[in-house]
């Protein structure tokens, strides 16, 4: 008996990314992967993947900012994604002096609840659809100023009638200044395979991506600012959606659109590679984030109407012992997600 919702959470599973029409959007699995799951990480649009400054919830994303100062860290995320999807991160940091600092977490992703009917819409119950990760990260020094580290991360997929699981790797080295207050990363994440695929004999790639970025904290100034340089190992990200197409009635264009010259599409191909952030911090214990996603933009922005698409902004907040974070980021005009993200030091409690 056919049941149409099962395809339908495949698709929607699959292009579920940062990036609809994006090029790289559909090529791979376990696109969940590439979402940001702390609120820090949403406000600045995923430029934060260099900044080494004692967060737990970015070393979920980069392993080489972990380090011995987060010994005894715990942070837990919750992200209001969009319709009735929500995702969440759960992680705890232990720091040992002669192996280095390890970390656990647990990703996962919710798709709501689906009505399953026949093919001829006979109602037959509910299920569920849901992605799991579970994630031992490690790092340590090897100067005062470099820090490697990885993470391996087990997956499973669970789609009522199909199930999947894989694993993959992230590999990461971080040069910091503490006293300029300057640092940079290189990262290759998703580097994997499916043990199991959805369908038999169909194994699909997992999201791989090489970044590069950036952070630098101004010395007279209470302001960090950030670049991030994403997907570098594929530098054509563009992709020319045929519903962008000016067609007839016969399927024929009514105008011939001009091709942008060369300059023009070299900028736009290496702009679609970047993110920025800006991080304010006015007082101590109070921080004001801002980033902007310009892959996110030239992909999801409608033309008739510009909106915030594309732009991450948050607050974070000290209060005795727990660090809070929200943002709210744009994705598309009809929608936003909204991330919270608390955070403690074990340690302060003892």
């Amino acid at each position: 008996m056919l049941r149409k919702k099962n395809l339908f959470i495949i698709v929607i599973s699959t292009l579920l990314s940062h990036t609809l029409y994006a090029q790289i959007g559909g090529e791979s699995t376990y696109q969940f992967l590439s979402l940001p799951f702390s609120a820090r990480t949403s406000a600045l649009a995923g430029s934060s993947s260099s900044v080494y400054d004692n967060d737990l919830n970015l070393a979920l994303s980069n392993p080489s900012l972990l380090d011995s100062s987060m010994h005894q860290h715990i942070s837990i995320n919750y992200a209001d994604y969009l319709k009735d999807i929500n995702y969440g991160t759960a992680a705890y940091a232990y720091h040992s002096a002669k192996l280095g600092t390890f970390a656990l977490a647990l990703n996962y992703f919710n798709y709501g609840e689906f009505t399953e009917a026949d093919e001829t819409s006979q109602k037959l119950g509910t299920f569920t659809s849901s992605d799991y990760a579970f994630n031992l990260l490690y790092a340590r020094p090897i100067s005062n100023q470099i820090q490697v580290g990885a993470s391996m991360k087990v997956l499973y997929s669970d789609y009522y009638l199909y199930s999947s699981s894989g694993i993959a790797f992230d590999l990461a080295a971080t040069y910091h200044k503490d006293q300029t207050g300057f640092s940079s990363s290189l990262l290759i994440s998703n580097l994997g395979f499916q043990f199991k695929p959805y369908r038999e004999s169909n194994y699909e790639s997992l999201p791989l991506d090489v970044q590069l970025g950036v952070s630098q904290r101004l010395k007279y100034a209470p302001f960090r600012v950030m670049l991030q340089m994403h997907h570098l190992h594929n530098w054509n990200l563009a992709y020319d959606s045929p519903l962008k197409d000016n067609t007839g009635v016969l399927g024929q264009k009514d105008k011939e659109e001009e091709k942008p010259n060369a300059f023009t599409q070299s900028l736009d191909e290496l702009i679609r590679h970047i993110n920025v952030g800006v991080e304010f911090i006015p007082v101590k214990n109070i921080y004001l984030r801002a980033g902007f996603n310009f892959q996110r933009y030239k992909e999801l922005v409608v033309d008739s109407k510009f909106g915030m698409v594309g732009f991450g902004l948050g607050a974070g907040i000290r209060i005795y012992k727990f660090h809070i974070s929200y943002s709210h980021a744009f994705y598309h005009v009809s929608g936003a997600t909204n991330t919270f993200s608390v955070s403690s030091n074990l340690n302060e409690f003892f």
